[in-house]
């Protein structure tokens, strides 16, 4: 029932910006100069609200796996913080790596982790 629920939660959130007013652009973001309305911003917040919800769901009751859907689950909420500070544009110093790379590269070594601790 905790999974039905969640997931009767994502579709609720995604509904949450229909009922916001109309707003000129706003900088909502601590380190970004990108402007939004306040429907954009909720529509995007709650998208990776959404994708926390689901990973939850996928993580509850999950029989294997569980390090690496701790691993997903915890990228997303990062991602979802990095989305509030900066809009998603998290670069490391002047390095042409972004946060979209660093997530595959992560939940990568979490896959190979659980593979690994499955054949010994």
């Amino acid at each position: 029932m905790n999974k039905l629920l969640l997931l009767l939660l994502s579709l609720s959130f995604s509904t949450v910006f229909i009922f916001t007013p109309d707003t000129e652009p706003k900088d909502y973001f601590l380190f970004s100069d990108q402007k939004l309305t306040l429907e954009t911003h909720l529509f995007f917040l709650f998208e990776h609200l959404i994708l926390v919800i689901l990973s939850l769901a996928l993580y509850i009751d999950a029989p294997k796996y569980k390090s690496a859907l701790f691993i997903f689950i915890v990228i997303q909420v990062l991602d979802t913080l990095i989305y509030l500070l900066s809009y998603g544009n998290l670069k490391f110093m002047d390095i042409p790596v972004t946060w979209n790379f660093m997530k595959i590269f992560i939940f990568s070594l979490a896959i190979i982790n659980e593979l690994w601790k499955s054949k010994r």
